[in-house]
């Protein structure tokens, strides 16, 4: 593998674990914990989350597409055998970043217009599982990206 090719698999590597960890743990604690708040209390920290969150998670998504793409186009022009797990991963990061933007996303801004201080219990409860639903999803497709781009390394 040239050095290119690395540079981009090994960044490829690293966006798609950022998103993977990410992901997970809103799916396997962040959200559990706060569906056990308030439900007032849990709109209104999730909307704090997503004051500070869309930085740095476009980079990372657009990352775990691009980087992907741009080593699968190094390796196949070099002949290398990892090429096509690196366009599996930047696919696998890509149907990431759509789930975000056309669920997630609009779903953090409807959460963003409301006022938290009135959110009942099944307001929350819903919320939380329409959200809840693509980010796992997202746990599942980052993580394959991860698989993938492992492979193409080896």
């Amino acid at each position: 593998m040239n050095a290119l090719a690395l540079a981009l698999t090994a960044a490829s590597l690293l966006f798609a674990t950022f998103n993977a960890g990410a992901f997970l743990a809103f799916w396997t604690f962040v959200m559990p914990g706060l569906n056990r708040l308030d439900p007032r209390t849990a709109a209104a920290a999730m909307q704090q989350i997503n004051v500070t969150a869309p930085a740095p998670f476009i980079i990372s998504l657009a990352g775990g597409v691009l980087a992907p793409a741009a080593a699968f186009v190094v390796m196949l022009a070099s002949g290398h055998a990892g090429a096509w797990f690196a366009l599996g991963a930047a696919v696998a990061g890509l149907v990431t970043f759509v789930v975000t933007g056309a669920v997630n996303v609009p779903l953090n801004n409807a959460l963003a217009a409301a006022d938290a201080g009135r959110f009942t219990a099944a307001e929350w409860a819903r919320w939380s599982r329409a959200w809840g639903r693509p980010n796992a999803v997202r746990s599942l497709t980052a993580s394959a990206a991860v698989l993938l781009v492992a492979a193409a390394l080896v």
